[in-house]
């Protein structure tokens, strides 16, 4: 049996050995009779013996050796059915048979010997054998009608023996002649429940050794990955962190060259500043000509883009030649530009080009919403985009999110001291919502509060549907200890006080859910509606304890 972590398989070699190997480490050797056995379980009984004999020696003795045992094990009388009483113990245990038949084996064998000096000795007259019964003559002398069985001759099956011969050198098969049914079916259940526990016992413990030894082979992968040398260490970091840093250079290194190419593109009359007149567009029938024929081209000392077309990264070759001019001659000033040092890799022709892409992208939004071939030279200003209704709200809602939790912030630090512990876990929980985790809030009234109204604005808090109420509750008690400051030490909080907020919530926040949080700090039902990839994207890590804080009651400062 070939062991190996792909396989399982089987095999029996010339010599009926049962081998199990795994991965040439270790080898285990089964007795011959065991594999052999596995395949005659419904074999007869005589005829199994005579094979498990015939597996330790040769054809020759065989015989001799099997009526041996016959003879020993049911007292001289093979044909007797107290046989199979005699035989079960050994045939239920088959390192007992195998024992048997080895100490037959050498007990027949040594006669054999000791009868062959026994002829040498006495002149040529051959010793009786074990398979014949002793006759003699009229004068009481052994009989020497017989040939001597001779060790080391040439094989001679029993099965294909003559009638004749068979009396002599087969007396396994003949001195069983009337087989009981009921004689092979107890041997053989016997021999194969011993089979099959026998089995069943040396494949666990085999199994059990190659998880050991499997076992013993990763823990020593993992010692000597989790314990790098220094010298192996090194390389790695610098062949998986140096390609990171130089992935996107424009929204780094490049930040530098921001003013100075927006002073450029100024100077080129293409980018004019708020409230400045727009630019002028390149005639239809110049950029018709130049796609036909190829001329006239864009030229650097008076660049005129055409903006006609729905954005700069459009399929114009006119705007693609006239950019690729201005990044040109922007890096030849930056090559002569001693304020910057030039980096031909950050610096390179594609990097330029998309940041002036970017620079002009505003001036071709504004351009869309006129008629450029109505428009005269100078006629139309660029002005800042109106900001929509919702863009405003949205604006708002932003910055009181973070005022939200710059307040939540500085009542945990000016309540601390009374209680250390308590206050910093709920500041490890307002700086792992940070503020994105912040409930947003919708203005109660729209009527903005004037001198007329006499009335003060209101915010209601939106629910967030993803949070656990167990920590929106604690960030909303956080909020009545903003008096406590006060209360405490006379001290007044400078600027205006916040918003009346109203924390019963109406409608929700459908912004999304804050990523990387403790499993228990997502709502539960809402964890678990969403789907495998969601839940892979929040990458919800281990649960925390939400502490638990009492609501401050003014004027009892003292005592809570």
């Amino acid at each position: 049996m070939n062991c190996s972590a792909d396989f399982i398989e089987i095999s029996t070699n010339d010599s009926a050995n049962f081998r199990i190997q795994q991965d040439s480490l270790r080898t285990f050797d089964f007795s011959s009779g065991f594999c052999k056995n596995i395949g005659r379980m419904m074999v007869p009984f005589q005829d199994r013996l005579y094979a498990e004999v015939l597996s330790m020696t040769d054809a020759v003795n065989a015989p001799g050796i099997t009526t041996m045992i016959l003879n020993h094990l049911s007292g001289g009388d093979p044909s007797s059915p107290m046989i199979c009483k005699n035989l079960l113990p050994y045939f239920s245990d088959y390192a007992t048979l195998k024992s048997l038949v080895e100490e037959a084996t050498d007990a027949f064998e040594g006669k054999l010997v000791d009868d062959e000096i026994i002829v040498q000795q006495s002149g040529g007259v051959a010793p009786m054998t074990v398979d014949e019964e002793p006759s003699t003559d009229s004068v009481g002398q052994p009989s020497s009608s017989s040939d001597p069985l001779v060790l080391g001759s040439e094989p001679k099956s029993p099965l294909t023996q003559t009638n004749s011969d068979s009396a002599h050198t087969s007396p396994a098969i003949d001195s069983l002649p009337n087989r009981a049914p009921a004689l092979f079916e107890a041997v053989t259940t016997a021999v194969a429940a011993s089979l099959r526990q026998t089995f069943r016992e040396e494949s666990t413990a085999m199994l059990d050794r190659l998880l050991a030894i499997q076992r013993e082979q990763s823990a020593d992968g993992r010692a000597h990955d989790t314990v790098p040398t220094r010298r192996t260490r090194k390389p790695r970091k610098q062949t998986v962190t140096k390609p990171k840093e130089r992935s996107k250079p424009a929204k780094e290194e490049l930040l530098v060259i921001h003013p100075k190419f927006r002073r450029y593109l100024r100077e080129k009359g293409v980018l004019p500043k708020y409230g400045e007149y727009l630019p002028r567009s390149v005639p239809a029938h110049i950029v018709a000509s130049y796609e036909k024929d190829g001329c006239p081209r864009p030229d650097i000392d008076n660049v005129v883009l055409d903006w006609r077309v729905t954005g700069c990264r459009a399929n114009s070759q006119w705007n693609k030649e006239a950019l690729g001019l201005l990044t040109i001659d922007f890096i030849n000033r930056l090559k002569a530009d001693k304020e910057i040092e030039y980096d031909k890799d950050v610096m390179s022709y594609e990097n330029i080009y998309e940041v002036c892409q970017d620079k002009l992208k505003r001036v071709f939004e504004v351009m869309k919403t006129i008629s450029i071939d109505s428009m005269g030279n100078g006629a139309e200003k660029i002005t800042r985009p109106a900001q929509t209704s919702a863009e405003k709200a949205h604006t708002r809602r932003n910055a009181r999110r973070i005022g939200t939790f710059d307040r939540r912030e500085k009542i945990i630090a000016q309540n601390a001291p009374n209680d250390t512990q308590m206050w910093d876990g709920i500041g490890n929980v307002l700086e792992e919502l940070t503020a994105d985790g912040m409930s947003g809030d919708e203005t109660e009234d729209e009527v903005r509060p004037s001198s007329d109204t006499r009335k003060v604005k209101e915010v209601r808090r939106l629910r967030m549907p993803w949070i656990n109420p167990s920590i929106s509750e604690l960030l909303h008690i956080v909020e009545t200890y903003y008096p406590a400051c006060t209360d405490a030490t006379g001290a007044v909080h400078r600027g205006a006080p916040p918003f009346t907020r109203h924390s019963q919530a109406v409608k929700e926040d459908n912004r999304k859910a804050v990523k990387g949080l403790p499993r228990n700090w997502y709502r539960d039902d809402w964890f678990r509606s969403l789907s495998p990839v969601m839940k892979e994207w929040l990458a919800a890590g281990e649960d925390k304890p939400i502490p638990t804080l009492p609501e401050y009651v003014r004027g009892f400062a003292s005592k809570r």
